[in-house]
């Protein structure tokens, strides 16, 4: 026979997948024919073929005493439906983190673009020049200097601070009557 040798010294056969076809009883009639009149003259052959039975008494014995208990499914039904929403109540919460975000930068810039924003950052911007102007006297003049610098442009800070806290006050009260 051709397909009883190839060029590894081996049958043909049992290196293919007609065998655990043949065992599994998967193939014609005729084709089951063909295999057996094979397999009686093949010793390549019997021997996949007793392993394969082997195996398979194996798997059924060793695994006969392995089983999950009654519960197992019902178990892993809830663990994932737990996971589930877990999940869910993350995405949730991140869904509100970013949103509470963007209201917040939302916030933010209509209060930079407010009366009330715009003159803090120019009361932010008089308190730098105060700070600077006060560094370059100390630097030039010395420290006695420097302290007269910074106090007076404080005062003049918390002075405009008043001042516009009493006009951004009667603007709204204005507004409100």
């Amino acid at each position: 026979m051709t397909e009883h040798t190839n060029f590894h010294g081996g049958c043909e056969v049992s290196q293919s997948p007609t065998l655990s076809v043949y065992y599994d009883g998967e193939l014609s009639k005729a084709e089951m024919s063909r295999i057996e009149a094979h397999v009686a003259s093949c010793a390549d052959c019997q021997a996949v073929l007793a392993s394969m039975q082997s195996v398979s008494a194996w798997t059924k014995t060793g695994f006969a005493s392995v089983f999950a208990p009654a519960d197992t499914v019902d178990r892993v039904l809830r663990q994932t439906a737990a996971q589930w929403h877990e999940l869910g109540q993350a995405r949730r919460v991140s869904e509100l983190y970013a949103a509470i975000l963007l209201i917040g930068l939302a916030g933010l810039v209509s209060f930079a673009l407010s009366p009330f924003g715009m003159a803090l950052r120019a009361l932010g911007r008089l308190l730098v020049a105060v700070l600077r102007g006060g560094f370059h006297v100390l630097s030039t003049f010395g420290s006695g200097s420097a302290v007269w610098v910074v106090g007076v442009g404080l005062f003049i800070c918390a002075v405009s601070i008043v001042g516009a806290w009493r006009v951004l006050r009667s603007t709204l009260g204005e507004a409100t009557t």
